[in-house]
């Protein structure tokens, strides 16, 4: 059946959009970040999961649904290796 969009999720995504940009217009100062692209992907992954999470308002909610919570854990996947990689590569350098 049809649901409706909550407003604190259209928020949300409001907001993440405007991080979104930001990252886009910064991408050379936050190359400086250690394994970077990896922490981009982490947000770009947060970043689909809240898009879906509107989207599932619209058409196919429980498909959005699953491929919301798809995205929220793949993002914590890849936030994870780059803990990893972050702490783990700079213990074994010293």
């Amino acid at each position: 059946m049809f649901s409706v969009i909550q407003e604190d999720e259209l928020i949300t995504l409001i907001v993440a959009c405007f991080v979104f940009l930001f990252i886009l217009l910064k991408r050379e100062d936050l190359k400086g970040i250690p394994y970077g692209g990896i922490l981009i992907l982490s947000y770009v992954l947060l970043f689909l999961g809240w898009t879906v999470t509107v989207l599932e308002g619209f058409f196919l909610e429980k498909a959005m649904n699953a491929l919301e919570h798809f995205f929220y854990m793949a993002n914590i996947g890849v936030l994870m290796f780059w803990c990893y990689k972050f702490f783990y590569s700079h213990r074994q350098k010293e």
